[in-house]
């Protein structure tokens, strides 16, 4: 109806996509973007890492993993922590085992850690 006080379905809609926007972007604001010293810490267990690589899988985290809930800082676990965690959900975000270790490289090495070994991986 035209003239009418309510809100259509179109603008709560809107208003719903507005603040998960909101909601996302402040998520991700406090996520440290890698610097060359992330590259060079990175670069003992991924050789071609680069700023680019490491902020693409940066940007992995921030999609698939704040779909289900609110992102963790990179600092919240050490790496050994975050390898338990990936491999937990990992699967559950559908995540290969590619995009894991993506992720993997990004939140060991913005903390400012060298990342542990994995035996039979990379």
């Amino acid at each position: 109806m035209r003239g009418s006080s309510s809100p259509s379905i179109s603008d709560a809609v809107l208003r719903r996509l507005a603040l998960g926007l909101l909601v996302f972007s402040v998520g991700c604001a406090g996520l440290p973007h890698p610097t060359e010293l992330d590259v060079a810490r990175a670069r003992t267990r991924w050789p071609d890492a680069t700023v680019g690589s490491l902020e693409a899988a940066r940007g992995v985290y921030v999609q698939r993993c704040s779909a289900c809930h609110p992102l963790h800082h990179p600092q919240d676990y050490t790496a050994s922590e975050w390898d338990v965690e990936l491999a937990k959900m990992g699967p559950r975000a559908h995540l290969t085992p590619e995009e894991q270790d993506e992720i993997r490289s990004y939140l060991s090495n913005v903390r400012g850690e060298k990342p542990p070994a994995i035996t039979g991986g990379r």
